[in-house]
């Protein structure tokens, strides 16, 4: 089976093409060949391949997030963190272990009210196809005219997991210098995952560890922050202007500065409190929805893809931005960025032809097996400890 036939197994083709039109297109601008020996399919099937993750039945690959009927419809329900499950009972009434304890509790109550619930509580609920048509909330300060600006930029990393980790990997793959900031108390909780997958997306990525909860840790981050071209986190607006990082402030007073927010739903409202992660987010875009017309019910369209979707547009736009010249705010919300592409794929193939697409991807990918064939990448070089290069990077600030 071809590299291309893989991405039937893992990423449904129709958004796999749009993925691999978004890295060509950062190949064409950065001229960077490991770029251009990259395939959409290896990034989207790129954590279940090390990982070995299957899925189906309503389960995602990584196994924390769920398709549950309620007594109205469908909800994806995610719950990757221990302190979810905590919530449970302030979320449904009751508490619950497991899945098998939570799917009758969720079966008696409506998804209004537990999705309103769940996003006071800050867990990650979404309704299939819901939640993604409002508009773009992209901050666009005018462009500062540079033309081709060239050089090497200086990535500031503050993101974790999958979409922003992804992305600065591909700029560092472009040529980037980029630094990986992480709370020292709370670090990026993709370190205790797959250490294969963490390792591929962090090498070659300095890493600095501030306990960002003190005055000299917000204090350096934000001298960190002012040496930076690039700047790229994945938080919730809120959260950052409770460490003292107001963003749209920042990219305004620089001038040249290209800020890239990752968020679940954007940053304004009704979703800037939302949490939301790759799987839960994917469902609101709509895949869910392709996935029932295409097997007979809600299923999940891969492994959490709207995190290497929006990771691979992302970069493109931090690049594309750092070469005109910067002072820009990009909000790129992982269900808004997987539902514009599956409306364009729609756009340019019709709902039909997308969903016998998807149904032949899914046969697939119960049939074979779904790692076969893909070329598996491996780092060159150990993803740094945590902290290991604070103090180097640190001293070589500017002291102001």
């Amino acid at each position: 089976m071809s590299v291309g036939a893989m991405g039937r197994a893992w990423a449904p083709m129709p958004l796999a093409r749009q993925v691999q039109r978004d890295l060509d297109a950062l190949s064409a601008l950065t001229g960077s060949a490991s770029l251009a020996q990259l395939s959409a399919a290896q990034l989207m099937g790129e954590r279940a391949l090390l990982a070995s993750l299957t899925f189906g039945h309503r389960r995602s690959a990584g196994g924390s997030c769920r398709l549950l009927d309620a007594a109205d419809g469908t909800l994806a329900v995610n719950l990757p963190r221990p302190s979810d499950w905590e919530l449970v009972e302030a979320w449904l009434g009751s508490p619950a272990r497991n899945w098998q304890e939570l799917e009758p509790l969720v079966s008696a109550q409506t998804r209004t009210d537990m999705m309103s619930q769940a996003r006071v509580l800050g867990l990650a609920v979404s309704a299939p196809g819901k939640d993604v048509n409002h508009p773009d909330d992209s901050t666009r300060i005018p462009l500062i005219s540079h033309s081709n600006r060239a050089g090497r930029p200086r990535v500031v990393d503050l993101s974790s997991l999958w979409a922003g980790p992804l992305c600065t990997h591909l700029l560092w793959l472009s040529g980037a210098e980029v630094i990986k900031v992480e709370s020292s108390v709370r670090p990026d909780g993709a370190r205790t995952g797959p250490r294969d997958f963490y390792r591929l997306l962090n090498q070659g990525k300095r890493s600095v560890a501030l306990d960002l909860q003190q005055d000299v840790g917000q204090h350096d981050l934000k001298r960190l922050i002012t040496s930076a071209d690039i700047v790229v986190e994945a938080a919730r607006p809120r959260a950052l202007r409770q460490i003292g990082l107001d963003a749209e402030q920042l990219v305004a007073e620089r001038g040249d500065l290209t800020w890239i927010s990752i968020t679940g739903y954007g940053r304004t409202r009704p979703g800037a409190g939302w949490v939301g992660f790759g799987d839960d987010a994917s469902a609101a875009a709509g895949l869910s929805e392709i996935m029932r017309d295409a097997t007979g019910q809600f299923e999940f369209a891969g492994d959490a893809i709207a995190d290497p979707i929006t990771g691979v547009a992302a970069a493109l736009a931090a690049w594309r931005s750092w070469r005109a010249g910067g002072c820009r705010l990009i909000s790129m919300p992982l269900a808004h960025t997987a539902a514009q592409s599956l409306r364009e794929e729609l756009q340019g193939a019709g709902r039909q032809d997308v969903v016998r697409s998807f149904a032949r991807w899914w046969e697939q990918a119960l049939s074979q097996d779904p790692h076969r064939g893909i070329e598996k990448r491996s780092a060159c070089a150990q993803a740094r400890a945590l902290g290991a290069d604070t103090a180097e990077v640190l001293a070589e600030l500017d002291p102001r």
